[in-house]
């Protein structure tokens, strides 16, 4: 899905310009303030104006630690193993006519990633496989995704080891279908 492309910058000041500002709202659906301020008692308000009828881009929902989020929500604490030096599992995968190919291979081998670096997963295969499903219901706007399963080595206060609260993660992104 395209982004609105802009139509063009315009500047509105002096003591009528509010109301052109909403007037031009009400008319074109579409527009969004650049900047606006004050000086010496006038507003001046710079607008770009995009084209209508261009759908907005659909925010993909991610699973985190137990939450369906916004990815503009998703957050990891910067005390993560993961971030502080890597420590954490993930594997990649994706989709044929909107199913996970070979999920249950993929979550055996995160089980397995796991297992050999010495850390504990929070979830089962089980649970996995039907967070996955769950998530890409949730993203049903993708034709086809890509989908990261990760598991986080968790919050450490040392910066070094493990305490066996990781973060299970899974994202999926939308992914163009191959010909």
């Amino acid at each position: 899905m395209a982004a609105r492309e802009p139509v063009g910058d315009f500047v509105l000041s002096g003591p009528g310009c509010v109301n052109y500002f909403l007037c031009l709202k009400l008319c074109l659906k579409w527009i969004i303030v650049s900047h606006w301020f004050a000086t010496l008692g006038q507003l001046i308000v710079i607008v770009r104006l995009q084209r209508q009828g261009r759908k907005e881009k659909k925010v993909d929902t991610y699973y985190i630690d137990g939450e369906f989020l916004g990815e503009d929500e998703a957050r990891v604490s910067v005390k993560d193993l993961a971030v502080l030096r890597g420590f954490g599992v993930f594997d990649y995968m994706i989709t044929y006519n909107k199913r996970p190919f070979h999920l249950e291979d993929h979550v055996a081998r995160l089980e397995n990633s796991a297992r050999e670096i010495g850390l504990k997963l929070n979830k089962s295969g089980d649970q996995i496989c039907g967070i996955v499903r769950e998530t890409l219901a949730r993203n049903s706007h993708h034709k086809e995704s890509g989908i990261r399963l990760l598991h986080t080595g968790g919050v450490s206060d040392d910066g070094v080891s493990p305490r066996d609260n990781g973060i299970f993660m899974v994202m999926a992104s939308p992914r163009q279908p191959m010909d």
